[in-house]
């Protein structure tokens, strides 16, 4: 009887732990990580661009995580300090990006008066404030938008208005279609990016998606078996090649991002790494959870400097026939020391403020 309550425990101590810390929703970070890369920075040929295609469920993949989770930040009080923590990286991230900028002109020789007047005036910050469009880093809109839809969603939580959420979501969707991958045919012109790819036609639906799948999937109403979800990923990813085909074929594949078919793409992926049991003794899995729990944000972030510097290096085309896993390495690998010197330092001013304190 006492054995059977004590694996009792160790099982709802598992569970708990799993409801806190997904290993499949890690790794599918890692994954969405690599994915923002190959849209960056493709493989070569024309598998290098259906394989982009196919890529581009990775920034709504982060967007349905953060969602996907925020009942449990809201549960937990968190939901300020998760506000303040993306305030940080935006802050810091931007500042980087723009260090970057000026080190470079100063290695070119160039005009950094010219730089200051193109990237802060009027038009610039209009785009930062209302389309999260960056100055300094094309993909650092992410984090822009990221901060507005959180704000976003303290106020829904507060007012208890998810249902009106839920409900717009499929309209923002479709308003993302019309006049972005589908303006070609719709509007007949193609529009700028940063009119989609943005908080509202991009954050918030995503966001939306991924709390309406934590409500549906705690509750046991969503229960689709493993071999329909493995299904419903490989349908979506032929009909994201057909899709891209048709349009391409036809000259009216707009410029903007997002395929109708990576909606449903995303969903699938994301649920089958809700409903896959990835907690095994698995090595290989479990390094790579970790890699996507404690590095993606980094990876993100980082990656186009990475990029750019391995750019001036082809050796033989090695480089350029596998940049996309080049680039994830490099940047895996400057984040991992990155954080251990970090966290090195941390320790050293910690004991030697606890050693003046003591003496």
């Amino acid at each position: 009887m006492e054995k059977s309550l004590i694996n009792t425990y160790k099982t709802n101590k598992n569970i708990d732990r799993n409801i806190d810390r997904n290993i499949g929703i890690d790794i599918l970070r890692f994954i969405a990580a690599f994915g923002v890369i190959c849209i960056h920075q493709p493989f070569e040929g024309e598998f290098g661009q259906y394989f982009k295609a196919l890529s581009r469920f990775s920034v709504p993949i982060f967007f349905m995580i953060t969602g996907y989770f925020y009942n449990q930040t809201v549960k937990n009080g968190k939901e300020n300090k998760q506000i303040v923590k993306i305030i940080k990286l935006c802050i810091i991230s931007n500042l980087l990006y723009f260090l970057y900028d000026i080190i470079i002109i100063i290695y070119k020789n160039g005009n950094i008066a010219s730089y200051f007047q193109n990237t802060f005036n009027f038009k610039s910050i209009s785009k930062l404030i209302l389309f999260n469009e960056s100055p300094f880093g094309y993909h650092l809109w992410y984090l822009n938008a990221l901060l507005y839809v959180l704000i976003i969603a303290k106020i829904v939580n507060k007012h208890d208005k998810y249902k009106w959420m839920y409900l717009i979501t499929p309209v923002l969707l479709l308003l993302n279609l019309i006049i972005g991958k589908y303006s070609l045919i719709t509007i007949k012109r193609d529009i700028s990016f940063i009119y989609v790819r943005n908080f509202l036609l991009l954050g918030i639906p995503y966001f939306f998606i991924g709390s309406y799948i934590n409500n549906k999937f705690s509750n046991g109403k969503i229960f689709i078996k493993k071999k329909y979800l493995v299904v419903f990923v490989l349908i979506f990813c032929m009909s994201t090649i057909i899709e891209r085909t048709i349009l391409v074929n036809n000259s009216v594949n707009g410029a903007i991002d997002y395929y109708l078919s990576t909606i449903f793409l995303s969903i699938s992926i994301f649920i089958i790494c809700l409903r896959y049991n990835m907690n095994s003794n698995n090595r290989l899995l479990l390094v790579i959870s970790e890699f996507g729990k404690k590095y993606s944000i980094g990876i993100y972030i980082f990656h186009p400097i990475i990029r750019t510097i391995l750019s001036k290096f082809n050796i033989y085309g090695i480089y350029r026939s596998f940049a996309p896993i080049w680039i994830l390495l490099i940047t895996l690998i400057i984040c991992i020391i990155y954080k251990l010197l970090k966290k090195y330092i941390l320790n050293f001013v910690q004991s030697r403020w606890s050693l003046e304190n003591n003496n």
